[in-house]
């Protein structure tokens, strides 16, 4: 497939005509005048030259809240009737328009940023209303969707679909089941690898076959335009590239930039610089012809049900910064393990095992961020699922999980991800009161009077992932101040780790509490953690990342394998690879294992290539 790549704030002929001669993309994004004739002209230009564009931001978002008619919500735009005529003049090379930029906003903008309707005179930076404050996670959940909804439904009275939306935060399930039909990651508030995997994940979830980024570099690059800048907007581009988007557009500097104490003109030789990067990249664009479907990835990180962390800037979930127990916790915290994640081992880490060293890489080279409400079919297309953050388990979602890991899927918990608790701050709540056994082949009963403070791992025959294993007779792994366990019944589960504070734990008589345990289900396989406390505590993160280590070692392809340094960032499709070097300053070299033989890499600073397989 081909990708789409332009600008946008294309907002006349001459800048379209600029942007076409300086062949720095395919598809534009466009700032439509309010004149009418003018802005028929654009979209006929663009079907003229054959230029795919999109419409941004029509309505102005600070008139969401005030309730208005279509009419006044549009007033000085044009009438709806006149934007049918301007999508007609595209002739087929309209995508759609962008409604409700940055709503989830509502989520992740700092609270000063948010309107108050209960101190209309408060200073604020944004547009969107600060929510109303909730008692519980479902409250909170449905007060910002009532917002998002009533915005939408304004813009509906005016069309234009198909929608698209600009957000910044991992809660594209919720845009796209309440009337977005493309999400458009505003790419670089926040982790872009984060987001662009749970992007991905939504729209796969969805079905949706579309689904880009607004790369909003201008603003959010960095504030010097100084070498490391451009370097870095080069990998931006490349990146979306290699982790499947469809249209990437750059917001912002390609016309120059007026931001951040910076006045760069379009004529200066940095911005020409800037179009430069764009110009390679709409020419690595044409030339390649991307394989469907990808990237293929093994892994999915579930984002749990009524979990609400936008995973940016915000301190809260579900935009309660009034509500002191929706504050960011471990759970929140937890997220940083896909951090970790992508780290190489020091050279010293002895928990670090294997005949190759696959560290700060997952298996096939990109992880997918998924609802947890995911239907089915979706689930299914990863062969291990991971819950990280929040999750509030219900009878419909264990159901689902159950079938997943009776067809063949992995699945890995903690105690908290598998409790119905629907506010933060109350005592721990089991689903079906502990009793797993159908799942995880144990019973939770209360827990543990001792703390788990050191930790030993072992394997078993047949065991689904290898882990370090030192004997029962060392010293105690992941020593710290200790986390609570529960008490528990096994009926099949094995126990593949457990609590030890002594070398020789037999001669002191020690009693040990399993940690962590496997359970063949049907094809399938589940983990427990057995801890009351969420990855992210400051005693169970490093434990996770030796475990998250073991899933990505034995989850690598059988058939291809990638060995490379942790500034590597690559993508399988098929049997095709795209590798990305991200540091553009040394060259960087990688293994690539095809099978029964191994080929060595040697990436140039900042290159991009694709290898194709036999």
């Amino acid at each position: 497939m081909k990708v789409k790549f332009g600008p946008s704030c294309v907002s006349s002929i001459e800048r379209a005509q600029f942007a076409l001669d300086q062949k720095i993309g395919n598809s534009f994004g466009l700032l439509l005048s309010d004149d009418f004739d003018e802005a028929l002209r654009l979209a006929a230009f663009c079907r003229e030259h054959k230029l795919p564009f999109l419409v941004m931001g029509l309505a102005r978002r600070e008139r969401y809240r005030l309730n208005l008619s279509v009419e006044e919500l549009f007033q000085g735009r044009l009438t709806s009737d006149q934007f049918r005529q301007v999508i007609e003049a595209g002739g087929g090379y309209y995508l759609g328009r962008y409604v409700v930029g940055e709503s989830t906003g509502m989520l992740y903008q700092p609270e000063e940023y948010l309107v108050n309707s209960a101190k209309p005179d408060k200073p604020h930076s944004g547009e969107y209303p600060l929510l109303a404050a909730a008692d519980s996670l479902p409250e909170a959940r449905d007060n910002f969707l009532f917002q998002l909804q009533n915005f939408i439904a304004q813009e509906k009275q005016y069309g234009g679909e198909p929608f698209w939306n600009t957000d910044s935060s991992m809660l594209f399930w919720e845009t796209m089941t309440h009337g977005i039909d493309v999400p458009f990651l505003e790419m670089f508030p926040g982790n872009p690898e984060w987001m662009t995997a749970a992007l991905r994940g939504a729209a796969r979830a969805l079905g949706r076959k579309e689904f880009g980024a607004l790369v909003a570099y201008g603003w959010y690059g960095g504030g010097d335009w100084d070498e490391l800048y451009l370097k870095r907007w080069q990998n931006s581009l490349y990146y979306c590239y290699l982790a499947g988007l469809t249209t990437i557009h750059s917001e912002s500097g390609h016309f120059g930039c007026s931001a951040l104490g910076k006045n760069i003109q379009r004529d200066d030789p940095l911005a020409a610089r800037f179009r430069q990067i764009m110009r390679n990249f709409a020419e690595f664009c044409e030339k390649d012809d991307r394989p469907e479907e990808g990237p293929d990835v093994k892994i999915g990180i579930l984002y749990g049900k009524l979990d609400g962390y936008p995973g940016l800037w915000s301190n809260c979930v579900w935009g309660q910064f009034q509500q002191p127990d929706f504050r960011c916790g471990d759970a929140e915290r937890s997220w940083n393990l896909l951090n970790a994640l992508m780290r190489k081992c020091p050279w010293y880490d002895n928990l670090n095992i294997g005949d190759n060293d696959f560290s700060g890489q997952p298996a096939c080279g990109m992880y997918d961020i998924v609802p947890a409400e995911a239907p089915q079919e979706a689930l299914e297309r990863y062969s291990c699922l991971i819950f990280l953050g929040w999750n509030t388990m219900t009878a419909e979602l264990y159901a689902r999980l159950k079938a997943y890991v009776e067809n063949g899927g992995t699945l890995i918990a903690a105690l908290p991800h598998l409790c119905t608790n629907i506010q933060r701050n109350t005592p721990w709540e089991p689903f079906e009161n502990g009793d797993w056994r159908d799942l995880f082949g144990v019973f939770v009963n209360g827990e543990e009077k001792e703390s788990v403070k050191g930790i030993k791992l072992c394997n078993i025959p047949g065991g689904r992932y290898v882990l370090p294993d030192w004997s029962k007779d060392c010293d105690p792994k992941f020593m710290g101040k200790g986390f609570a366990a529960g008490k528990l019944i096994q009926s099949t589960a094995k126990v593949r780790a457990f609590s030890s504070n002594y070398f020789f734990p037999e001669a002191a008589g020690e009693k040990h509490i399993p940690v962590l345990l496997e359970n063949a289900c049907g094809k399938g396989h589940t983990f427990l953690v057995n801890a009351w406390a969420f990855p992210g505590n400051e005693n169970l993160f490093d434990f996770y990342r030796v475990l998250l280590r073991a899933v990505m070692i034995g989850e690598q392809p059988e058939t291809l394998k990638v060995i490379c340094h942790d500034n590597i960032r690559y993508g399988l499709y098929g049997k095709s690879l795209y590798l990305l070097n991200t540091d553009c300053d040394l060259p960087s070299v990688c293994k690539v294992i095809y099978q029964d033989h191994t080929k060595e890499v040697t990436l140039a600073p900042g290159e991009f290539r694709r290898i194709d397989g036999e």
